[in-house]
């Protein structure tokens, strides 16, 4: 677990001058897409994935890395896990506008703050995902519409289930920069993936918020202990059988998770 007032994200390093990044982003596989890049709502990008007759939808916010081979495999593991109960479309709109935070920087808490109060800044980011929540409302006939986001993008989803989000259900997987207020403040169901590099006594504290929401009975809570932070987005490691097991299991479980809540 991260220590207390550490500000985790994708994870936390140690040496300003010289960062050691324990856990790099993945290497690219060749991996071939089963969806398409599109251009819908105020983006020029958004990867699409899933059948064009599907009756429910989920935003996908990606970590700081943007498009990325194992982040968007993981949604075409998850419509692929959905579509014989419940067909669903997956867009993951480019909220950094292809300028996502550069892989050479990484571990620099510096170029890391920079990006914060710009590209990555999470009160401008969370207006672009409520608007395209709304414009999928709008433009098709999804019986419901979720949220899906991993390290800054957890953020932005939790803040995003909010009162008055214009999203039914929600999920996070190892989600940065985590707050006591992010449970106290949810307003709609939720399932919460953290991994050990979370802050404890925050991960607890939602955890505690979840069991005690009117709508418990639509929200869930699994800690991924082994897991560290980054494991199902942008630094999954594919070629550690462990940590490829833990990939595939977190996508089967949101997949089960939001056929749970959709019916």
């Amino acid at each position: 677990m991260s220590k207390e007032g550490e500000v985790v994200c994708c994870p936390p390093t140690t040496a300003p001058t010289k960062p050691k990044v324990p856990h790099p982003v993945a290497a690219k596989e060749g991996y071939a897409l089963a969806g398409r890049i599109e251009k819908l709502g105020n983006f020029d990008e958004v990867y699409v994935t899933g059948p064009a007759e599907a009756k429910h939808a989920i935003v996908v916010v990606y970590d700081i890395f943007g498009f990325w081979e194992t982040t968007m495999r993981g949604s075409d593991i998850l419509v692929d896990r959905l579509k014989h109960h419940s067909p669903t479309r997956v867009f993951m709109p480019d909220f950094f506008r292809g300028q996502p935070f550069p892989t050479d920087k990484d571990g620099d808490k510096d170029e890391l703050k920079k990006f914060f109060g710009g590209t990555a800044k999470l009160e401008d980011r969370l207006e672009d995902a409520v608007k395209f929540a709304k414009f999928l409302k709008k433009e098709y006939s999804f019986a419901s519409i979720s949220i899906l986001g991993y390290c800054w993008g957890g953020k932005i989803t939790l803040l995003a289930l909010h009162a008055h989000s214009p999203f039914d259900y929600g999920a996070v997987v190892h989600p940065a920069m985590i707050a006591p207020e992010d449970g106290d403040k949810l307003e709609r169901p939720l399932a919460f993936y953290p991994s050990h590099d979370e802050l404890k006594e925050v991960v607890e504290h939602i955890e505690k918020q979840l069991i005690e929401k009117p709508f418990a009975a639509k929200n869930e809570f699994h800690l991924y202990d082994t897991a560290y932070h980054g494991w199902a987005a942008a630094r999954a490691n594919l070629k550690d059988e462990e940590m490829r097991k833990l990939y595939y299991d977190i996508y089967h479980r949101l997949g089960d998770y939001f056929l749970r809540v959709q019916q």
